[in-house]
C-alpha cells in the first residue's frame, strides 16, 4: 500500500470512529458543532473523491452512501452534491488503467436515493454527457425513481435516448429496459404519457431488436 493510499485509509477510518461516538454524545453535541463535524467530514471525501486511484474513490462513495442511509444528506447538502457530481461524471484517469464506469454507476444510484431537483439536474447531465450503457442505464432508472417531471425535460431527454437505442442493430437490452422502467414510473406520477412522440417511440421499440422481455416492458409502458 502506498503512503497516499495509506493517509486516506487513516482519514476514512477518522470518519468512522467518531460517527460510532456520536450517538452517545448527541445530547450534549451543539446544532453548530454536529454541522462543523459534518462539513470537515465533506470535505475529506472531497479529497477521495477527485483521486485518481480507484480504491480510494470507492471510499468516498461508500463513505457518502453510508450518510445517505443514516438520513445526513439531502439536496440542499451543496457540499455532498458537489461530490457527487464529481463520482457521476467521467473523468480524466491519468496514468491509472482502473475503469470508473462502476463508481460513476453507484454515484448516479446515490444520487437516485437522495433525490430533488439537484439530483435530478445532475443525472440529466450524465445522459447527455455519458457512453457507458451501464453507466446510462442507472442514470435513467435514478431519474425514475426520483419521479417527478414538472417541466417534462426527463422523459423527453429519456424517449430522445430510447430512439436512438431503438434504431441500433444490437441495442443494448439492459439500458432500453431501465430507461422504460422510469418512462413508467414518470408516467404513472403524471397521470400518462399524453405526446404522440414519445407514444411513437415505445411503439418503435416493440419492432426493434430487443429480447422479448424488453418489448414486454415497452408494450406495458
Amino acid at each position: 500500500m502506498t503512503v497516499k493510499k495509506m493517509i486516506f485509509v487513516i482519514l476514512a477510518a477518522a470518519l468512522v470512529f467518531p460517527a460510532l461516538s456520536l450517538s452517545a454524545q448527541d445530547r450534549t453535541q451543539t446544532i453548530e458543532e454536529r454541522y462543523l463535524n459534518q462539513k470537515i467530514e465533506l470535505q475529506i471525501i472531497g479529497r477521495q473523491a477527485n483521486s485518481n486511484d480507484w480504491e480510494i474513490r470507492s471510499m468516498a462513495l461508500q463513505n457518502l452512501r453510508n450518510m445517505v442511509d443514516e438520513g445526513r444528506i439531502t439536496e440542499d447538502d451543496a457540499a455532498a452534491m458537489t461530490v457527487l457530481e464529481t463520482l457521476s461524471k467521467p473523468q480524466e484517469q491519468g496514468g491509472n488503467l482502473r475503469n470508473f464506469n462502476t463508481i460513476r454507476r453507484e454515484a448516479c444510484e446515490l444520487l437516485g436515493s437522495v433525490g430533488g431537483k439537484k439530483s435530478q439536474l445532475l443525472l440529466l447531465d450524465v445522459l447527455a454527457l455519458e457512453k457507458e450503457p451501464m453507466v446510462l442505464a442507472e442514470a435513467a432508472y435514478a431519474l425514475g425513481k426520483i419521479g417527478k417531471d414538472e417541466n417534462g425535460a426527463v422523459m423527453t431527454r429519456l424517449s430522445w435516448l430510447l430512439h436512438h437505442e431503438n434504431v441500433k442493430k444490437a441495442p443494448d437490452d439492459n439500458f432500453a429496459n431501465s430507461t422504460l422502467i422510469a418512462m413508467e414510473k414518470i408516467a404513472k406520477g403524471a397521470d400518462g404519457i399524453k405526446a404522440p412522440d414519445i407514444l411513437d417511440v415505445l411503439i418503435e421499440a416493440l419492432g426493434s431488436n430487443y429480447i422479448p422481455e424488453v418489448k414486454s416492458r415497452a408494450r406495458q409502458v
